[in-house]
């Protein structure tokens, strides 16, 4: 596996970034989350956890 697949695989899976196929390619692009952490902008602990109270 690549180096930037690894890392697309991280990001999926800490809920910063989604993927998409279609036929031969893949889009890939930020969350809404993955999008403020970008921005600089801070989310509330719901959003990062949504599991935990």
């Amino acid at each position: 596996m690549s180096s930037a697949s690894q890392h697309l695989t991280v990001l999926r899976r800490a809920g910063l970034m989604v993927s998409r196929r279609e036929a031969d390619v893949v889009f890939h692009a930020a969350t809404p989350l993955g999008t403020d952490l970008l921005r600089g902008r801070q989310s509330s602990p719901q959003q990062v956890c949504p599991d935990q109270q």
